[in-house]
């Protein structure tokens, strides 16, 4: 990924006196492609006493959050409804429970008030949607069935073998 013997240096250097880190980049541009082979293979390399390590420039894609089309942001369900209760109203669907935070009780068997749905067709999620979005559970919580935003359009594919239940 080399531009006319040119490598990107991308380097994060603590300041003296200050706790933060600050983030530096710098295109260097070397006489030779060998040269500039030979500068990634050899590092880090010193520069004003600085140890940095080099490496070719590579593109950084912002990819847009986007509606994933058979995944459901669910809430409003009671934190202490088991879990199979949940599944058997979710209907077929892999449930996808996120860990607690660290700031959460220890021993606690409350989980966070929300959960992924990730179900095998769209229609299928549609279904969900329509049959049980605004239920009642109880005199407190409504079900709230929301469509979940992912930042790449393959994460639903990851969550496969990765749910609780």
């Amino acid at each position: 990924m080399m531009i006319n013997n040119q490598i990107l240096i991308r380097t994060q250097v603590k300041m003296s006196g200050n706790s933060t880190y600050n983030k530096f980049s710098a295109v260097v541009t070397y006489d030779s492609s060998e040269s500039a082979d030979n500068a990634i293979k050899n590092s880090p390399i010193m520069i004003n006493d600085l140890e940095v390590k080099p490496t070719y420039a590579k593109p950084e894609q912002k990819l847009r959050p986007f509606i994933s089309p058979k995944r459901l942001y669910v809430t409003g369900f009671p934190p202490t409804c088991p879990i199979e209760e949940i599944q058997k109203m979710m209907g077929e669907c892999q449930i996808s429970v996120p860990p607690k935070s660290g700031k959460e009780k220890e021993g606690s068997t409350d989980r966070r008030p929300f959960i992924f749905v990730t179900y095998n067709t769209e229609k299928e999620k549609d279904e969900a949607v329509n049959k049980l979005n605004g239920k009642k559970m109880g005199e407190e919580y409504t079900l709230k069935l929301l469509p979940a935003l992912s930042n790449t359009r393959t994460s639903a594919d990851r969550v496969k073998g990765k749910t609780t239940h």
